[in-house]
Order: C-alpha cells, then sequence, then structure tokens
C-alpha cells in the first residue's frame, strides 16, 4: 500500500512538474513574441529607456517580494503535512497582509523614487515615465507570490502556471499597448479594468472548465456571481467594484499627467 502511494506521489510530482515547466517554456515564446512589436513601435531610444527602467525595477521587485513564494510554500506544506488547516489559513492570511504591506511600500517608493533613481542615478530622466507606469505591478506581484507559494505547498503547481501564462500575456499586450498608444486609449483599459476583469473571468471559467474536463476555479462566472456565492451582499460587491474603479481612475489619472 505504501509503495502504490509513493508511485502515485512520484506520478503526481512528474504531472505538476511537467505542468509548470510547459508553462514556462510558454511564457518565454510568448516574451519572444511581444517585444518584437514593441521594439519596432518604441525605436532603440525607446528600448533604452524601458531597458533602464527594467533594471531598476527588476532590482526593486527582487528586494520586496522574490522570496515571498518559496517561504510561503515551506511554511504552508510543513503545516499540511502535520494536518494543522488552522495554521495553514493563518499563514496564508499573515503572508498576505506583510505582501500587502511591503508590495505597497515598493510600489510607492517605486513611482515617487522613479525620478530620482532615473534622473540622478543611471542619467536617463525620461525612462522615469516607464518606470511609473511599471510601480503598481510591484504591489501585484507581492500578492500573486503569495498565493503562488501557497498552492504550491498545497502540491499543486496549476494555479502557478495558470498564472504565469496569464501574467506573461497581460504585460504582453500592455507593453505592445503602450507602446502604441500612450496617449489616451490606454486609459480606457484602467477605466474600465471591472469590465474587462468580469469577461476575463468568463474566458478562464469555460477554458478551464474543458481543459479539466468540469472542475472550475469560480463557482459561478462572471466574477460577481462568484461573491454571491461566496456570500457577499450585492451592497458588498457594488461597494468593492466602484472603490477599485475610483482607485485605476485615479492612476489613469496620473498616468495622464505624467505623460503630458
Amino acid at each position: 500500500m505504501s509503495e502504490q502511494r509513493h508511485e502515485r506521489n512520484q506520478n503526481n510530482f512528474l504531472v505538476h512538474g511537467g505542468i509548470l515547466a510547459l508553462a514556462s517554456v510558454l511564457v518565454r515564446i510568448i516574451g519572444m513574441i511581444y517585444r518584437v512589436p514593441m521594439v519596432r513601435i518604441i525605436g532603440r531610444e525607446g528600448s533604452g529607456y524601458y531597458s533602464t527602467a527594467f533594471s531598476i525595477y527588476n532590482i526593486l521587485l527582487l528586494l520586496s517580494s522574490y522570496s515571498l513564494p518559496l517561504a510561503v510554500s515551506k511554511m504552508v506544506s510543513a503545516r499540511v503535512a502535520l494536518k494543522k488547516w488552522k495554521e495553514t489559513e493563518r499563514v496564508l492570511l499573515v503572508a498576505m497582509l506583510f505582501a500587502v504591506g511591503v508590495g505597497l511600500v515598493f510600489a510607492l517608493l517605486t513611482y515617487f523614487g522613479a525620478d530620482f533613481f532615473c534622473t540622478k542615478v543611471m542619467r536617463m530622466p525620461l525612462a522615469a515615465v516607464a518606470l511609473k507606469w511599471m510601480a503598481p505591478t510591484i504591489f501585484i506581484m507581492a500578492v500573486l507570490g503569495v498565493l503562488r507559494g501557497f498552492f504550491q505547498g498545497l502540491q499543486t503547481m496549476i494555479p502557478t502556471a495558470i498564472s504565469q501564462v496569464i501574467e506573461q500575456i497581460a504585460n504582453a499586450f500592455i507593453s505592445v499597448g503602450m507602446a502604441f498608444a500612450l496617449d489616451m486609449p490606454l486609459v480606457l483599459l484602467l477605466v474600465g479594468l471591472i469590465y474587462i476583469i468580469e469577461t476575463l473571468s468568463d474566458i478562464i471559467q469555460v477554458c478551464y472548465f474543458k481543459l479539466t474536463h468540469g472542475k472550475r476555479i469560480f463557482k459561478m462566472a462572471p466574477i460577481h456571481h462568484h461573491f454571491e456565492m461566496c456570500g457577499w451582499s450585492e451592497v458588498k460587491i457594488w461597494t468593492v467594484f466602484v472603490l477599485v474603479t475610483v482607485i485605476m481612475c485615479v492612476i489613469a489619472y496620473f498616468g495622464v499627467r505624467i505623460w503630458f
């Protein structure tokens, strides 16, 4: 019996490892594809500014949340092995609060320190525009890092693989979109983020349902129905969606101010 369990665990490890490896390959392919039109649009000078901003961004991202997935994964797996489910939930909650705090601090540091980093340190003032646009993703990556570590601790790599692919696809669309339409159209994406999330939740639900032969990511799609089935009232859903839209409008406003 123990041999069968060991073989099953080994097969499960190989399957999830294969899924993660496939996701990594897809991420690399998408990365190679989107850089071609982006570089053609922004040219060599724009590529230089982008590379400078990205090098600063990468350092700040590493400092803020690079080790979070591994740390959360180890703590969660240790408690799951002992079947301490309450402690597992507590680890997720504490790690998420830490990620939100650290991610927010480093995102604000990146945004408000962009001019200093690019002008005083790198001697490329125009790279500050790109760095300021990248700043919010430091907060997002910190939160995603905790979620990835949590699912890895539960011995499932599927959410991590899916999030990596979706993250790279979003990165491709945003990078090319910013290069092509920095003047105004991208502002509409920020202002209409809730509508985009609602649409994507439907697409993700259907694709995942087909790929896994009946499993679901959300209890119901679009995503506001998922929140309803989780016990949220209509007033709470409306309030959260309005707050998100207001925050996105503020980000869009400052984006326009930066560019113009």
